[in-house]
């Protein structure tokens, strides 16, 4: 490890333009099992294994939380952008109408979807109140917390793909869940995130073990806890109020 990490300090020194991620990307490490030449001292065994892999595991973790921190400020800052502001929603509007116009030409074209995404965003807006920002906070706490789930169940199957390659399966997988084609995406994202994970370097076991693991955590469990909600949602608002202009026997203007 000691060697691992001087070979770093020099490839730093060589291509300071470089990530730590790249860097340690750049670097392999192969033990020998038994006595080298220095004698019983330089002895390595699966102990020293052992530990050799949790170091290695150990980099490839603290790129993650890189990767995590850097994607929830972005995630926040853009959440924060659009509801603050209406440009980036007219922006995206007009690009998502010119491409539906262009590639769908033999339909009816679509107009004002600029000024629809803003009508919607004020809605959203006026419901939460000025509590918005703690809801852009929370969702971007939970799609970091989502990939986190999704990464230690990698981990927990023994496989310790590059944690940019688990990212990139989980916002693919994550795309293909949002195309209407099975409630909640069932059965779509499980084929699709196993064959991801493959692509990023994990055997056919353990991408089928961690994506079964993730979706257990991530959608099950909470799917489960969905009828005890409704039954305590039906108990606080079984009796809806009623404004005061009609409780009171008046026409509402």
């Amino acid at each position: 490890m000691g060697a691992a990490t001087q070979i770093y300090d020099r490839l730093h020194e060589l291509y300071p333009g470089k990530t730590s991620a790249q860097l340690w990307g750049m670097i392999g490490v192969t033990e020998d099992l038994g006595m080298d030449d220095f004698g019983p001292a330089e002895t390595f065994t699966l102990a020293d294994a052992h530990t050799v892999e949790q170091w290695a595991a150990a980099k490839g973790l603290a790129d993650a939380a890189i990767i995590g921190a850097v994607g929830f400020v972005l995630f926040v800052g853009l959440g924060t952008w659009v509801m603050a502001a209406d440009a980036p929603l007219r922006y995206a509007g007009k690009a998502a109408q010119a491409v539906r116009n262009r590639v769908l030409r033999k339909r009816e074209p679509i107009a004002g979807l600029p000024e629809r995404l803003v009508e919607q965003r004020d809605l959203i807006r006026s419901v939460l109140g000025q509590q918005w920002w703690q809801a852009t906070l929370l969702s971007a706490g939970r799609l970091g917390f989502d990939y986190l789930c999704l990464l230690f169940s990698v981990r927990a199957v023994g496989a310790h793909p590059r944690p940019s390659l688990v990212l990139l399966a989980y916002a693919v997988a994550g795309i293909i869940g949002l195309v209407p084609i099975t409630p909640g995406g069932l059965g779509i994202v499980e084929a699709s995130l196993s064959g991801l994970l493959v692509l990023a370097g994990l055997d056919g076991a353990q991408a089928v073990l961690a994506t079964l693991a993730y979706r257990l955590a991530s959608y099950w469990l909470p799917l489960m806890s969905g009828p005890f909600a409704y039954a305590l949602f039906k108990r606080r608002y079984r009796d809806p109020r009623v404004p005061p202009a009609l409780a009171a026997g008046t026409a509402p203007t």
